[in-house]
């Protein structure tokens, strides 16, 4: 049998497979630009928390205060967006009422000099994935 470049070309890529398997999606770094998760415990991620709603407070000339972070991813651009899911708490200004409890998605985005800025601030209809 005489060889082919065709029976050469199966036979490399045999040997190209066995020597250098493909890789899942799995084991792949992220998508560049994509989010990734974080912990909602994470220090810097607690300080953006609290950093956006003292922004909201002030921009909302009224006392807002953050009960919980739900969710918190960020996304590597020249600088990083934070993407929070949080719950917050506007005291109500009428005696013997409680107030209002808000589930906020909120970006926020650092520059690489460490300015904030919150870019999204909208209320998540659904809690947050939390039941409210």
């Amino acid at each position: 049998m005489k060889p082919t470049i065709l029976t050469f070309l199966f036979t490399a890529a045999g040997i190209t497979t066995f020597l250098f398997p493909t890789f899942s999606k799995a084991q792949q770094p992220p998508t560049s630009g994509g989010y990734t998760q974080q912990s909602v415990e994470d220090e810097e991620v607690k300080r953006i928390a609290e950093e956006a709603v003292k922004m909201k407070s002030k921009e909302l000339q009224s006392e807002l205060f953050l009960n919980a972070i739900h969710k918190a991813e960020t996304q590597v651009v020249a600088g990083v967006n934070y993407r929070l899911c949080i719950e917050t708490h506007l005291p109500s200004d009428q005696p013997m009422t409680d107030g209002v409890v808000q589930y906020i998605q909120v970006v926020v985005y650092k520059n690489i000099s460490g300015e904030l800025k919150i870019t999204e601030w909208k209320e998540d209809e659904k809690g947050c994935g939390v039941n409210p």
